[in-house]
Parts: C-alpha cells; sequence; structure tokens
C-alpha cells in the first residue's frame, strides 16, 4: 500500500575519518555529541550509534554478566 512513489535515497555527506574524529572528540570528552555533530557534520544519531556499540562490545552498558 505505497504511495507509487520512489524511495529517495540520502547519501553520506561525511567521510569516514570525520567520523572517528568525531567519536574520539566525544570519548575524549573534548566536546558533547551535539558540539561534534556542528563541528564535523555528523548526524548525532550516528556519532551516539557508534560510541553506544562500543561501550555495549566492552561491556559497560548493559546487564553485568555474572
Amino acid at each position: 500500500m505505497g504511495s507509487g512513489l520512489p524511495r529517495i535515497k540520502r547519501t553520506r555527506t561525511y567521510s569516514p575519518e570525520q567520523l572517528a574524529l568525531a567519536v574520539e572528540a566525544v570519548n575524549s570528552k573534548q566536546c558533547t555529541i551535539r558540539a561534534a555533530q556542528e563541528m564535523f557534520g555528523v548526524p548525532r544519531s550516528t556519532i551516539f550509534g557508534v560510541i553506544y556499540r562500543m561501550k555495549k562490545k566492552l561491556g559497560l552498558i548493559g546487564q553485568p554478566k555474572q
């Protein structure tokens, strides 16, 4: 039950280097996620998602394992 219109694909407007710099700046507490978004041009949700997945992988987020 779609509208019949083709979907618009959004392309990334930032490079992997910009994403890495933004994540590093937030992790080192040089700036907030919102400030990193403005400085590096990376969406806030993308920065948050990368940091969240890193912390989850390290076991810093979630239920403690027994």
